[in-house]
């Protein structure tokens, strides 16, 4: 069994400027995975999350987009779940 890396990508998270916020998972396995998103402290739905793709070394990727405008303040939260883990990664930014 192996973790997942976890790491929340934006190029520029802007005020008032539409932005899709990546999460990603890498090099875990067993293949199951689940991501979860919430805004400042409420669930929402992910704009995409991609179909695990398999590495060469039997590894695993995935992907979960969250696609928003931030408005001041703005908490957004991304958890992913394993079973390799024995909590829920979290990974957050705040918008300014």
């Amino acid at each position: 069994m192996l973790v997942p890396s976890v790491l929340l990508m934006s190029l520029l998270v802007s005020v008032h400027l539409l932005t899709d916020l990546t999460c990603s998972a890498k090099n875990f396995y067993p293949k199951k995975i689940s991501f979860m998103w919430t805004r400042s402290g409420e669930p929402v739905t992910p704009f995409n999350t991609t179909e695990t793709q398999q590495n060469p070394d039997g590894t695993f990727n995935s992907l979960s987009v969250y696609r928003f405008t931030p408005i001041s303040r703005d908490h957004l939260t991304c958890e992913v779940q394993h079973e390799g883990l024995k909590e829920p990664l979290r990974r957050s930014v705040t918008c300014e």
